[in-house]
């Protein structure tokens, strides 16, 4: 039975619902491909087959029929990642990235303006690595 191929069942409606996740350039990459595997499936092809056409492993493979059994359309969305929650809202990251692209004050240091802003706001704890993208950008640098 391992060698079995074992089509799923898919509605109309799910089925419009992944051919769109598929095309919809606003798709993360990740969904687009496990929507994809799932119509794959649908259509009876094997699980090798899927794991060599769309590039996943056939453990993957499995997994995805198995969370799309489990959950349906749903079950292919991104999980939560395991790890620390981040520290910094988002309202005081946009604030941070927003002092590091201004340019420096003419009569202070560029460093400090960096660190603490110009209204000494004193987000220096928040440049921190979480943070490495958006202050690499510092053209201040």
């Amino acid at each position: 039975m391992a060698n079995h191929v074992r089509p799923i069942a898919v509605s109309p409606a799910e089925r419009a619902e992944l051919e769109r996740l598929q095309r919809a350039p606003s798709t993360p990459a990740g969904l687009s491909r496990r929507a994809r595997a799932v119509l794959l499936m649908a259509q009876g092809v094997s699980g090798v087959e899927i794991a060599e056409r769309i590039g996943y492993t056939v453990v993957q493979v499995s997994r995805i029929r198995r969370r799309y059994a489990d959950d349906g359309v749903a079950g292919l969305h991104d999980r939560p990642k395991s790890g620390r929650p981040p520290t910094v809202s988002a309202r005081k990251r946009a604030q941070i990235v927003a002092l590091t692209l201004r340019p420096p004050r003419p009569r202070g240091d560029a460093l400090d303006d960096a660190r603490c802003g110009p209204d000494g706001r004193g987000v220096a704890q928040y440049c921190a690595p979480d943070l490495a993208g958006p202050c690499a950008a510092n053209p201040i640098g």
